[in-house]
């Protein structure tokens, strides 16, 4: 299953992680890339923006209807075996020279379960 850039645009996006979820059998594997923000105190290992860029993504992504959360990226993992994260930045138009993070998750359903 892959989710390509659209949690940040499905408003009940926990409820299509979940849905994910549960049409995975146990061992399936989903990937998802998208944009987004941290948390202010990310989980150890994961990377921190700085305040300002916690600001401006989701104000410069809004008008378009991207709703960046530094949610999506825990609950992924919450809900899927890590099997890899990549957190990155990279070029897009009319971002003038500034970079927006972005988001690379593989996960995997548990075999046993929940």
């Amino acid at each position: 299953m892959l989710l390509s850039y659209s949690l940040t645009m499905i408003p009940d996006w926990f409820r299509a992680v979940d849905q994910a979820w549960k049409m995975l059998h146990p061992g399936g594997v989903i990937g998802a890339t998208d944009f987004y923000v941290s948390r202010p105190y990310p989980e150890a290992g994961l990377r921190r923006h700085a305040w300002w860029q916690r600001r401006l993504w989701p104000a410069c992504f809004r008008g378009h209807n991207v709703h960046l959360s530094p949610d999506h990226l825990p609950y992924l993992r919450y809900r899927f075996e890590t099997v890899h994260l990549a957190e990155r930045q990279g070029p897009m138009p009319f971002t003038f020279g500034l970079w927006p993070p972005y988001y690379v998750f593989v996960g995997r359903k548990a075999v046993s379960g929940e």
